[in-house]
């Protein structure tokens, strides 16, 4: 009865076979439509610092005609008391150095920390006053997950850190009221360990933290230098009651801003007492004097240059810093390479009106790509994720967990099938290659498989930025590659040419007689139908729908979809055999039940006559016995008439 029930619905469905194409055709066109759609929408999340021959003076102003000819990259930042805005970056290098220029909206310029006199007593500044722009750069790809989600990896609610031993990030970060007039920023680092006082503290907690906390840690520097080092005098008892050192003759800005250099120099002197000035005059009602003496410091914590001004607004930020610094806790560039960076913009460096965690800071989801003097295509971003991918799958394999292993890499190849033509048109030998460690990886996801893929694809980048050159494609790879482009619509056909069996299958299923058959069929090429599926799904790029397709190399699927194209040609001639026998039984079905009427109705006649012979029989029986019976009477009439 089930079978029944369910072979009915069946064969309703299948009715319907014309319906149903119609509509696969226009899901087809609806989803290209929207592919194509939020592929316009897609803006880039590549940095491409363009080749200079000539050096720039870091000033903040991007006067110089490099920067015109630059190619600009829009990072949008979200949260924070700076809002939602889009920070403007471009990136230029030369053959010692690499610059950037970033320009943001503020709305207020907070680059002055400073004392002031209230006419009986100065008034400390508050440190949290300032702007703040923050670069990181994750160093040899050591943070597990910075490459995909930036900066935000490494954000925890019991402050900011790495999440292990080996993992450190390197942090440029700019400090309006710190570096800004001594014309640096601040090199610093991060690793999964907190300073607390003098001591350095791994794997640490909310609850152990007291004020004198510390989470970034400064590079090296010179002995003597002071971070962050303020210009304060203090009492017997250590108090700050107002500043050490002030400028007689500033004017200007130069108010306020205070130096180790112009101390060194003789322009700043200590001021001698906290109520005149050292001419004897009284010190003004609301007199300034900067709060802490911005130093450059030598070693790799001073080793980038830079410069902000704030006109209209906006920010205007020049960072330089040599590609190569030798320095352990530096990012080392090299020009061949794509590296993945974050940033983090702070309107005053604290006070967010969301949480108050981070400073308040806004911050740019998902890491951003720096690659130096390529093309500038999307597509180096998009092998920049296959990579990040990948390289998460090689942290899964390393603690044993090959099923998230497994679907990372997934995720990876559904990436790259996005851009798969660009490859295969750049190198197609390459291109080959990459997909057949795909293959490799996802059968066997092993380190060394996973590294292969990764060089690979490093391979892929140095090509599409004209770093590398392809070797000449054989014929054979030029074949494989055309059929890389176009094989997709192969296996979509094929999947449209399996709707036939299916059907046909689906009917024979409503016979009782071949209904293990039909489900049998019908098991063994669905995989056919799916396939299509996964295949179109890659072209529509529809992640999920992609896992409905295998892996395996271009050259195998020649041969498998040549396989399915004649095993389906049979299946058709098949079918038509079954309809040949099918038809072949009803007409002999339909001469014997002929022959049978037609026996029948002879026998229907003998019947016939043997019921009229019988009759006839019975009643000759009868007359028989009557004859008997008169017979009998006259016998006795007869020896009656005798006896008298």
């Amino acid at each position: 009865m089930l079978f029944t029930e369910k072979s009915r619905f069946f064969h309703g469905w299948v009715d319907k076979k014309a319906s149903i194409i119609r509509l696969f055709i226009v899901l087809f066109f609806i989803f290209s439509t929207i592919s194509i759609a939020a592929g316009a929408e897609e803006k880039s999340t590549i940095l491409t610092a363009e080749r200079i021959s000539e050096p720039l003076t870091i000033d903040g102003y991007s006067n110089e005609s490099a920067w015109e000819n630059a190619k600009v990259l829009h990072v949008p930042v979200f949260d924070g008391k700076v809002g939602n805005v889009d920070v403007l970056i471009k990136a230029l290098y030369d053959d010692e150095d690499i610059y950037l220029y970033i320009n943001w909206p503020d709305k207020s310029q907070s680059d002055k920390l400073l004392w002031s006199y209230n006419g009986t007593s100065w008034i400390p500044p508050k440190s949290s006053a300032q702007d703040i722009f923050t670069l990181f750069f994750n160093i040899a790809d050591s943070v597990k997950g910075f490459d995909i989600a930036g900066c935000a990896i490494t954000c925890h609610a019991d402050r900011m850190h790495t999440n292990g031993p080996n993992e450190s990030v390197d942090m440029w970060k700019w400090h309006a009221a710190y570096d800004n007039a001594a014309g640096y920023m601040s090199d610093k680092y991060l690793d999964d360990t907190l300073i607390i006082g003098e001591k350095i503290k791994p794997g640490y907690s909310k609850f152990e933290i007291n004020k004198t906390w510390q989470s970034s840690k400064l590079d090296a520097a010179a002995p003597g230098y002071v971070p962050e080092r303020k210009n304060t005098k203090t009492d017997k008892e250590g108090n700050y009651i107002g500043p050490l050192y002030y400028e007689p003759d500033a004017v200007g800005d130069d108010t306020q801003y205070l130096t180790a250099g112009e101390i060194e120099e003789g322009e700043a002197v200590e001021l001698s007492t906290l109520d005149q000035l050292n001419d004897g005059s009284e010190i003004p009602v609301n007199y300034t004097v900067p709060g802490y003496i911005q130093q450059k410091p030598f070693g790799s914590a001073g080793d980038i240059d830079a410069k902000g001004v704030y006109i209209d607004g906006e920010w205007h930020l020049e960072i330089r810093r040599k590609l190569v610094t030798e320095n352990p806790d530096d990012i080392q560039f090299d020009t061949a390479k794509t590296y993945r960076f974050s940033i983090a913009v702070n309107d005053d460096s604290r006070g967010s009106a969301n949480t108050g965690i981070g400073h308040g800071h806004s911050i740019s989801l998902i890491a951003k790509t720096l690659e130096f003097g390529g093309k500038g295509s999307a597509e180096i971003v998009q092998l920049a994720l296959v990579r990040d991918y990948v390289v998460s799958a090689k942290a899964y394999v390393n603690q044993g967990q090959s099923g998230l292993a497994l679907s990372t890499i997934s995720d990876a190849l559904v990436v790259f099938n996005q851009i798969r033509d660009t490859v295969a048109d750049a190198d197609p030998e390459l291109f080959i290659i990459i997909r057949n460690s795909f293959v490799d990886s996802r059968r066997n996801p092993t380190l060394e498989n996973l590294d292969s893929l990764i060089e690979n694809v490093d391979l892929a980048v140095l090509t599409l930025q004209g770093k590398r050159e392809p070797a000449e494609a054989t014929l054979w790879l030029k074949i494989l590659v055309i059929w890389g482009k176009f094989g997709i619509y192969a296996f979509v056909a094929l999947s449209l040419l399996a709707l036939y069996p299916i059907y046909r299958m689906l009917k024979i299923i409503a016979k009782p007689q071949f209904r293990n058959l039909g489900l049998f069929m019908l098991i063994i090429i669905s995989p056919i139908l799916l396939e299509g599926v996964g295949r179109l799904s890659a072209l529509l790029k529809i992640p999920f729908l992609q896992n409905f397709s295998f892996t395996t190399s271009e050259s195998v699927t020649i041969f498998w979809v040549a396989g399915m194209s004649i095993a389906l040609f049979l299946g058709r001639i098949g079918f038509n055999e079954i309809d040949q026998l099918l038809k072949s039984l009803e007409h002999s079905k339909e001469e014997l039940e002929i022959r049978v009427d037609e026996r029948t109705s002879d026998l229907k006649q003998k019947v016939n006559e043997l019921e009229r012979w019988q009759k006839r029989t019975v009643g000759r029986e009868l007359r028989m016995v009557e004859l008997k019976e008169e017979i009998n009477e006259l016998k006795e009439k007869l020896s009656k008439y005798e006896g008298t």
